[in-house]
């Protein structure tokens, strides 16, 4: 396994959908990105933090009805910004 988003075996791949196309984490933990196979390795194609936004430009490729049931509604914040927010409405 890898930590190169590029790579075919990269770590967090979150499923593949088709031949041709598939979904990510990010390697910071932002954001998922919708990549696209194009030359020898995968490509960005667009970057979501929303169900609804995979949904929106997915639609289309096979098997992401049941990508979309399994994701949670946004993007997991990272933990970082999770601390942040907590921290600060601690101090309020």
């Amino acid at each position: 396994m890898t930590t190169h988003e590029e790579d075919e075996a990269y770590d967090h791949v979150v499923a593949r959908l088709g031949e041709r196309d598939r979904l990510i984490a990010e390697a910071d933990g932002v954001q998922w990105i919708w990549q696209h196979w194009s030359g020898s390795r995968w490509r960005a194609r667009m970057f979501f933090r929303s169900r609804a936004g995979i949904a929106l430009h997915m639609k289309h490729l096979p098997g992401v009805e049941q990508v979309l049931a399994d994701l949670p509604e946004w993007f997991p914040e990272p933990r970082e910004a999770r601390w942040s927010r907590i921290h600060r409405a601690r101090l309020g």
